[in-house]
C-alpha cells in the first residue's frame, strides 16, 4: 500500500529542485560567458573572416554545368546566367564585412600595443635629426 509523502520529504525534493535550477542557471552564465570570451578575440575574428573568404570564394567559383551535360531540347533560357541569392548576397556585403571585420582587428591591435606603459615609451624615445641642435653637436 502506497504512502502520501511527509512534508519533510516534499522539502528536501523542492529543496533539491531549486538547487538543480541554480546549478543549470549557472552553467548557461558561465557558458555564455566562456563564449563571448572566444568569439571577441582578434584570432577568432580573424579565423572567421578567412573561412567566410573561402566559403565565398567557393560558392562563386562553383562550376555552371558545361553544355554537354545539359538535356536534349534544352533552350537558351536555361544556360543564362542567374545569380543565386547567396552570391548575390556575397558579392554585395563581402567589402563591407571585409572592412568591418579588419577595421575590428586593427583597433583590437592598436588597444593592445597601447598598454605599453608610458615611462617605457619615453625612455626609448631618441632625439631626431630636427631636435638635435638643443643637445648639442651630433
Amino acid at each position: 500500500m502506497m504512502r502520501a509523502p511527509t512534508l519533510a520529504e516534499i522539502a528536501v525534493v523542492e529543496l533539491r529542485l531549486s538547487q538543480s535550477k541554480a546549478n543549470v542557471r549557472q552553467s548557461v552564465d558561465r557558458t555564455r560567458a566562456a563564449i563571448r570570451t572566444v568569439i571577441t578575440r582578434p584570432s577568432t575574428v580573424v579565423l572567421v573572416a578567412v573561412a567566410a573568404g573561402i566559403s565565398a570564394f567557393w560558392v562563386v567559383r562553383r562550376g555552371r554545368p558545361s553544355i554537354e551535360c545539359l538535356p536534349e531540347g534544352a533552350g537558351s533560357a536555361t544556360t543564362a546566367d542567374r545569380p543565386g541569392v547567396v552570391r548575390t548576397f556575397i558579392a554585395r556585403y563581402q567589402p563591407q564585412v571585409l572592412a568591418y571585420v579588419l577595421q575590428q582587428v586593427t583597433a583590437a591591435w592598436q588597444k593592445r600595443k597601447s598598454c605599453v606603459p608610458s615611462s617605457t615609451a619615453k625612455a626609448q624615445t631618441r632625439p631626431d635629426a630636427a631636435h638635435a641642435e638643443d643637445h648639442g653637436p651630433v
